[in-house]
């Protein structure tokens, strides 16, 4: 089970770009996932509250390794470093309202420190 709990494909929906158009294809979105990133996107309501806007069935596999950090603290810090080595400089935590707290915390005591580490 992840460390960040099951909401993972709730909040994916809830936080991913709110592009209007799916970019070209090989631009940024592999071949293969492009069916599923167009359903997604297609069922992205922007005018509904923030819990809303879309079904969690449709976040694929491809949009959660692509648009989150979610799993152990080791998978977290692994994800971070990995980020880094593509030249990511900085990132956004958006956990959920109704463990924020909790989530950033969790962060700050089991997820820096491993960053930190060389």
């Amino acid at each position: 089970m992840p460390w960040v709990g099951d909401d993972v494909p709730d909040r994916i929906g809830q936080v991913l770009a709110q592009r209007v158009e799916l970019p070209s294809v090989g631009e940024t979105v592999p071949a293969g996932e492009v069916v599923g990133v167009r359903r997604f996107m297609e069922g992205f309501d922007i005018s509904k509250p923030i819990e809303e806007r879309v079904d969690p069935n449709l976040v694929t596999d491809y949009l959660l390794q692509r648009f989150t950090i979610a799993g152990t603290p080791q998978e977290c810090a692994a994800r971070v470093k990995q980020l880094e080595t593509a030249g990511i400089k900085r990132i956004l935590l958006t956990p959920p309202n109704t463990n924020y707290d909790a989530i950033m915390e969790a962060w700050g005591r089991r997820v820096i420190p491993l960053c930190q580490k060389t």
